[in-house]
């Protein structure tokens, strides 16, 4: 399984999984020079952050990124690591270094194709959710200026199709009525 097919299979289970409504696949932003292979917003404001490694190395070399080192100035209130099956050990002492401690979730890549947290907070054993305090060791320091500019981000892409433009209440409402009444035709088009 390579990276990007990880990084598809987390997107699309994090979802049911931990029940967050906004999933971003490896999204960007200017205030870090590092994107999260994939962050996750949960209702109340809960975040995570979902790194994938597919080899022992990466893992390796992942740990000493700035971001790592620093965590504050990393984004998820819950971080989890995401491994294919037995590639990293939960007793591993690196899921544990500058004061955080990450989950983490090993990957089964062949038949089911699913997802088991064998660290860290589990969803499915937890009686309390992933509200702020409920797991206080697997919260982790954060930058919500960044988690923030993430959402951003992807409301301005949604919203305008452009992050580059100005948000316009009367123009996203012309859009939409221009995009409908256009949509109307085609399928009238297709149909006759």
């Amino acid at each position: 399984m390579t990276h990007n097919d990880l990084v598809g299979l987390t997107a699309s289970r994090v979802e049911k999984m931990f029940g967050c409504g906004m999933i971003l696949k490896e999204p960007k932003s200017i205030r870090l020079h590092y994107s999260p292979d994939v962050f996750a917003v949960k209702k109340g404001g809960v975040t995570f952050q979902f790194e994938i490694k597919v080899s022992r190395s990466d893992f390796l070399k992942d740990q000493s990124k700035a971001h790592r080192q620093s965590p504050e100035t990393d984004v998820g209130l819950f971080r989890y690591y995401v491994v294919p099956w037995g590639l990293i050990s939960p007793e591993d002492p690196l899921l544990s270094s500058n004061g955080v401690n990450w989950g983490l979730i090993w990957a089964q890549t062949t038949g089911s194709m699913r997802l088991h947290v064998v660290k860290g907070p589990n969803p499915r054993k937890s009686l309390h959710g992933f509200s702020k305090g409920a797991f206080p060791e697997y919260e982790c320091p954060r930058d919500h200026m960044a988690e923030m500019e993430f959402i951003y981000s992807l409301y301005r892409s949604l919203v305008m199709g452009s992050a580059g433009e100005a948000i316009v209440v009367g123009s996203i409402a012309e859009r939409i009525y221009n995009e409908a009444v256009d949509l109307k035709a085609r399928c009238s088009r297709i149909r006759g």
